[in-house]
């Protein structure tokens, strides 16, 4: 029912028009309405490092939908154990970044090869639909989607934006 609902609201965003985003508020909007997610879950703890950021230009629900979606694999990620999730903003003179980090099992540098691969999954009940179309929505924003884990120690995707023009 998790896959389902995530692709109907990944459809239900439509193209939109883009225009300035800030990617701290679209972080903090994409936590506001899981929290129940991770609430409910003993053990688990999401922390909100969300540092004020240029705007970047782009569209608004879908720059929400990569970032809920990376929140979602990370809950999914660490599973029944106890686990902290950190999202967070930075930026530099060209790049906004957002990032999911995970201290679950992590990922294995063979599946990392593969995991932006359309119909590339490791869970067992994945369509491989979910992290190919946030890398695609990265890229439509000139940016890029990337992953970083050591297994056994963290997990950590970042989403890349250039900065919009102010």
């Amino acid at each position: 029912s998790q896959i389902v609902r995530r692709l109907r609201d990944y459809m239900a965003g439509g193209p939109g028009q883009p225009g300035p985003v800030d990617l701290a508020e679209v972080a903090r909007d994409a936590l506001g309405p899981h929290r129940p997610l991770w609430r409910s879950r003993s053990g688990l703890e999401v922390r909100a490092d969300l540092a004020p950021v240029p705007t970047v230009t782009g569209n608004r629900s879908d720059l929400q939908r990569v970032v809920v979606n990376l929140l979602f694999n990370a809950i999914e990620a660490i599973g029944a154990q106890p686990g902290v999730i950190t999202v967070h903003t930075e930026a530099d003179a060209e790049q906004v970044r957002v990032w999911v980090e995970d201290n679950g099992p992590g990922i294995s540098p063979e599946q990392q090869a593969h995991l932006f691969q359309r119909n590339y999954t490791t869970k067992t009940n994945g369509l491989g639909l979910g992290l190919y179309s946030a890398s695609q929505i990265a890229s439509q924003h000139g940016g890029s989607l990337q992953v970083e884990s050591q297994p056994g120690v963290r997990t950590r995707f970042t989403l890349v934006v250039p900065r919009g023009h102010q």
